[in-house]
């Protein structure tokens, strides 16, 4: 009865405090805003993965937002447990709650059960504001399901139960031993660092780790729901099982033994558990004898108030305060918990494939800086705290105030201690980051990078928001209303983007973004990263002047007093600092606010899709039909000026009228209207111009007949124009340009690709349905191919030019090049043969490796410091040409480049003769044993290598499946190239990655997914991951040289065909053609959506005859899905391989053994151990932990 009054008094006291209640309206509103955002009415938050034909209302949902909110109510977790279990010492009652005769668990209990149920309640306001949020108006009924309330309710529990057992109960052992709530915030920041540890454990080897040790269990609930499809996500239950049960299991023990172990190691005196208590103790005062007092003179002291007397003052309260932050054991508890972040972090620096990269400098300082972010936030909020109420906390605020000091002295004091608190914090990149790149062998060092990245670049970043934090607790003058403010600040920034605030200029501390690259440095965006600094370092002046005014010295608190004093406050010098600090920043926001808006005419992403909705109402019902002449040849001359980053273009497009009818008009459209300097068409034109929606249209003095000829000459100025929003220019850079044409040529005829695709955004914009891409079976697919309808192949020809010191390249071989009289070298490059519409210009500083030993010669061009993988590339390129001539036919050109470019674009992309390769995903790469680790830079260079057949040899028209004839099938022929290189294991475990990348990507598909031969060319799990899978799988089934045999008649009857272009039916009517005795198969792989389910069941051998007879009786199942991923079950019977082990290393068999007719029994001269289906991947098993098992004896 005792526990019950005092459980009932707990939560009296609880529901009493208005901030309780003010944090769970704040949650509801986030689960209302969170249902508004993914249900496609309130431009709030994106979350990725979560979208499409997925229900706003799942089970998923609910379980997934609430974990997510969840995590940000782990400070007010830790407010309500450690507050219950300090309370007593927190109001001065411990002595007499301990004298009266309440046993440890009547007292305990009920303090801890008060805590929980108010941390329950808190955690509650996002999955009811979700649910009240159901019965808006506003949402899109097409995103709302029927919602399963008791499925959804133990769903709940099940996931954040333990969540809030296990934080309640670990905060409330930290206050209960400790008799201190900060601690506790201590354990919430290393909390999170457990939990930010076990993301880093997300390679397909790892993931056991990475679910085990999530205390939040959301890497669980990921794991649970990785492979889940739209249908499943709406309907499943994401009840816990295997190791998610095991991580709720696991997390709800420690939460029960941490609890069991505060309440008996929990002393009840004031003190706290003494190990703990001794950490957090303030030494007692040292009892003094009492002297006697005698008289003596006073001194005189000269009082000074000069210059140097007021810098002493300032230099010692800033070392004051300064030495009070580094000095406390609680800011070296957060710096080692950023260490021991970082360093766990550190250990995934880079990752694609399992494979590492060389850590790099700029990779580990922005690994590290991201790791930092964090604790930059929480330090930063709570520090501007403690530092404004610093004095008063102590109770010597009325003595310092009386001190004869500046007013504005105390605020800087305190702004350059919270200054030198982010600086510490930026240091331990410093230390660790040189530290990791030793460890991992890495030795070329760049301590300039470092010291300019950390202590220039970021602390100009992190200055303003240390003033800001300063003036907000100044201003709000209470501790918890200033961290409120504070955070509110952070999670603002983070979300503006979300809200539809793109515009960086407003937006305090805010700038466009500044990517370091090895190549191009600090690139374009270096520019306005000093202006945008010296805007916000203004805006700082004023705001500490503005500080000043409202900075809080002497006892009289009150509205008006303030108003009094900073009356009093606003003397000559504060005005004419503020006022200086004022005219600066507003000269600045007026002359960025010109150069982003007008002169680099900004629009934000929602302006940009009315813009499309309406380019789309006013201009396809009359164009989209409309003739429009093709480009028949291309010579151009361009000059590249990369330290300018501009591009001048001439260029000359002779034009053909390939309709039955004349044209007499034509629709233009240029990359950037006003980077056209002149044009000329012959015949003449006339031009209309909507420079809203950057469209021209020109009326031909004379129409073109059919089959007649027309010339287009223009000139374009490409040159970046105003200042950056976001991010910098990056095609045009100081080392490294790639220049597509796309940005500088013309386009013709209306733009299909200019339409709004989301059907959300369609929806809002009151626009019909349309299609992601035409049927496959669409006549009007094979008119064009999938790159655009200006053009068929064309002879190309460029002359190319570019600054002293760097080469320019583009597309074909070199018939002439020099030097003119400005000292600029320039190429000839023109086309071999006839070539797609496709082609780049690049220019940079490389070194050139190159191999004459291949069917073609083959040169790497690269960054001096990069040449780890150039030897692999060069390698990959010999070995891929000599497999690809030798399977698919000749190869169509007389070189071969590979091109390095910054990281600014992490790709690599194939045009005639050149292959422009990122930085960040080949040349850094580190396959330091290729036993082990996947070399995806042979594997990348392979493919590219591969587009020279599968695209530009053979290109589909531009229908459904198009990209089966490029991608998947270049995606294949690399594999095989590796294989080859590698062996058949290295093939196994790259097939492993594939086909989860591809069950993982159905889960966020948000239209539906289709059958290889029916996809879109933006579904790129299927295309890549599905497609090479499926296609390398259909060849170990009926044999490589059959397979390919098939595939190179298809190549051979189309290539450089077009129009008409072959589409993805003709290549399977061609296989099924050549491969009669595969037709199920055929159909399976590219018609229908086919998913397997094996398990090996309970495998036993028996001994007879002196041999050994392997039974397998397993569960072997064929699944058949829709769009949405509803999936029907079909007889499966199909030949499987399985894997039987032996007792020895070496003793092992694959065996094809036909499955889905009952038991199997398979004679062995020894005897086996564990069998394993499948082992290769080939059959697309959404768990294969069940397809091994050991065998049993009978």
């Amino acid at each position: 009865m005792t526990g019950l009054l005092l459980l009932r008094s707990e939560l009296r006291g609880w529901l009493r405090r208005p901030g309780v209640h003010l944090f769970f309206a704040l949650f509801f509103l986030l689960g209302l805003a969170t249902m508004g955002s993914i249900a496609g009415s309130v431009e709030f938050i994106q979350v990725g993965g979560f979208g499409g034909q997925q229900k706003a209302d799942s089970p998923t949902a609910f379980v997934l937002f609430g974990v997510i909110w969840g995590l940000f109510a782990t400070m007010n977790i830790a407010a309500a447990s450690a507050g219950a279990a300090t309370r007593d010492v927190t109001d001065r009652m411990h002595p007499l709650v301990h004298s009266t005769p309440v046993s440890r668990w009547n007292l305990l209990v009920p303090r801890y059960l008060g805590g929980l149920l108010v941390s329950a309640y808190l955690v509650s306001g996002p999955p009811l504001g979700m649910l009240v949020a159901r019965a808006l108006p506003i949402l899109e009924p097409e995103r709302i399901g029927a919602l399963n309330v008791p499925g959804t309710l133990l769903s709940l529990v099940v996931w954040l139960g333990p969540n809030v057992l296990f934080t309640s109960a670990l905060f409330f052992a930290i206050g209960s031993l400790t008799r201190r709530m900060f601690p506790a915030y201590i354990g919430g920041v290393f909390l999170f660092v457990g939990y930010l540890g076990a993301s880093a454990f997300s390679d397909l080897d790892d993931r056991t780790i990475g679910v085990l040790i999530d205390p939040f269990g959301s890497t669980a609930l990921d794991e649970l729901t990785r492979y889940w499809t739209p249908a499943e996500s709406n309907t499943l239950l994401p009840i816990p099982t295997g190791m998610g049960l095991a991580n709720r299991a696991l997390w709800t023990g420690v939460g029960l033994a941490t609890l069991l172990f505060a309440f008996v190691a929990t002393p009840l005196d004031e003190h706290g558990w003494q190990p703990l208590a001794r950490l957090w103790r303030r030494p007692k005062e040292v009892e003094r004898e009492v002297s006697v007092p005698v008289s003596a003179p006073v001194p005189r002291v000269a009082r000074r108030f000069d210059l140097g007397a007021r810098l002493l003052q300032l230099r010692v309260l800033t070392r004051r305060a300064v030495g009070d932050v580094i000095g406390h054991r609680y800011f070296w508890a957060f710096v080692s918990a950023a260490l021991l972040f970082e360093l766990l972090n550190a250990q995934n620096i880079g990752q694609m494939y399992g494979t590492e990269t060389w850590p790099v400098t700029y990779k580990v300082i922005e690994m590290l800086e991201g790791t930092l972010g964090l604790f930059l936030v929480v330090v930063t909020a709570f520090y501007a705290g403690e530092l404004v109420w610093q004095d008063r906390d102590r109770g010597s605020d009325q003595l310092v105030d009386s001190t004869p000091i500046p007013d504005a002295f105390p605020l800087l004091a305190r702004v350059a201690a919270l200054t030198a608190v982010v600086l510490g914090l930026h240091t331990t990149v410093l230390v660790v980051g040189p530290l990791f790149q030793l460890f991992k062998g890495y030795t070329t060092f760049e301590p300039a990078l470092y010291v300019r990245w950390i202590y220039v670049h970021s602390l100009l970043r992190w200055i303003p928001t240390v003033v800001l934090a300063i003036g907000l607790h100044a201003l709000a003058n209470h501790k918890v209303v200033g961290h409120g403010a504070v955070i509110g600040f952070f999670v603002a920034m983070v979300f503006r983007g979300s809200w539809g605030f793109e515009l960086d200029l407003p937006w305090y501390d805010s700038s466009p973004s500044l990517r370091y690259s090895d190549m191009a440095g600090w690139g374009n965006g270096i520019g306005a990263f000093w202006v945008y600094r010296a805007y916000w370092l203004a805006a700082c002046v004023a705001l500490l002047a503005a500080t000043r005014l409202v900075w809080v010295r002497g006892t009289s608190l009150g509205f008006r007093h303030r108003i009094a004093e900073a009356r009093r406050r606003l003397d000559g010098p504060t005005l004419a600092v503020g006022g200086v600090a004022s005219a600066v920043f507003v000269g600045f926001a007026a002359f960025l606010g010109w150069e982003t808006v007008a002169v680099g005419q900004y629009e934000n992403s929602s302006d940009t899709r009315s813009d499309q909705a309406a380019y789309e109402r006013g201009w396809k019902e009359t164009w989209a039909h409309a003739p429009h002449p093709e480009v028949t040849a291309v010579d151009a001359r361009v000059d590249l000026y990369p330290s300018e980053a501009r591009a001048l273009v001439h260029g000359t497009l002779s034009l053909v009228n390939p309709h039955d009818v004349p044209i007499e008009r034509m629709l233009v459209h240029f990359a950037d209207e006003d980077d056209v300097v002149s044009w000329t068409m012959d015949p003449p034109a006339t031009e209309e111009r909507d420079p809203e929606l950057e469209v021209r249209v020109w009326t031909l003095s004379h129409p073109i007949p059919p089959g007649g000829t027309a010339t287009l000459t223009f000139d374009v100025d490409d040159h970046v124009q105003g200042m950056p929003n976001g991010g910098p220019e990056t095609s045009i850079v100081g080392n490294g340009t790639f220049l597509h044409h796309g940005e500088v040529f013309p386009s013709f005829g209306y733009q299909e690709d200019w339409e709004l695709s989301d059907p959300a955004d369609r929806r809002k914009h009151d626009l019909p349905e349309r299609p992601r891409m035409r049927d496959l079976d669409d006549p009007e697919a094979r008119a064009h191919s999938y790159l655009g309808d200006d053009a068929h192949r064309v002879p190309f020809s460029v002359r190319l030019s570019t600054e002293p010191g760097q080469t320019p390249l583009a597309p074909g071989s070199v018939v002439d090049e020099g030097v003119d009289e400005g000292g600029r070298p320039w190429r000839t490059y023109r086309a071999d043969r006839p070539i797609l519409y496709f082609f780049a210009f690049l220019s940079g500083t490389w070194e050139i490796a190159r191999r004459d030993d291949g069917p073609v010669p083959v040169e790497v061009w690269y960054h001096p410091t990069h040449a780890s993988n150039v030897d692999r590339m060069l390698e990959g390129m010999v070995a891929s040409l000599r497999t690809f001539e030798e399977r698919f036919g000749p190869y169509q050109h007389e070189i071969l480049r590979i091109v390095e470019f910054p990281r600014y674009a992490s790709y690599a992309q194939s045009f005639p003769t050149l292959i422009p390769f990122s930085e960040s995903i080949g040349f850094v790469a580190r396959v330091s044993d290729p036993d082990e680790d996947i070399d995806y830079v042979y594997y990348v260079t392979a493919h590219e290598v591969a587009h020279q057949w599968w695209a530009h040899q053979v290109i589909a028209g531009n229908g459904q499946g198009a990209t089966l004839l490029s991608e998947s099938l270049a995606q294949y022929s690399s594999l095989r190239v590796m294989e080859e290189a590698y062996g058949s294991e290295h093939i196994d475990r790259f097939l492993t990655y594939e086909a989860d990348r591809y069950l993982s990507g159905r889960s966020g598909e948000r239209d539906e997914e289709l059958p290889l031969m029916r996809m879109y060319a933006d579904q790129q799990y299927i295309h890549y991951q599905k497609g090479g899978v499926v296609l390398y799988a259909l060849s170990e089934r009926v044999g490589r040289d059959r397979f390919e045999a098939a595939v190179r008649t298809f190549l051979d009857q189309w290539r450089f065909a077009g129009p008409p272009y072959p589409t993805a039916r003709d290549f399977v009517d061609t296989l099924r053609a050549e491969l009669p005795d595969a037709d199920d198969a055929i159909t399976d792989a590219f018609e229908r959506i086919v998913l397997y389910d094996l398990r090996a069941g309970e495998p036993s051998v028996r001994e007879e005859g002196g041999r050994f007879l392997l039974t397998l009786d397993p569960v072997t199942k064929r699944m058949v899905a829709s769009g949405d991923g509803a999936e029907t079950e079909e007889p499966f019977h199909d030949e499987v391989e399985v894997r039987i082990e032996g007792e020895g290393d070496d003793v092992h068999e694959v065996r094809a053994v036909t499955l889905g007719d009952g038991a199997v029994e398979i004679a062995l001269d020894w005897r086996p151990v564990s069998v394993k289906l499948d082992p290769r991947g080939l059959f697309l098993d959404r768990d294969r932990d069940d397809d091994e098992a050991d065998v049993i004896a009978r």
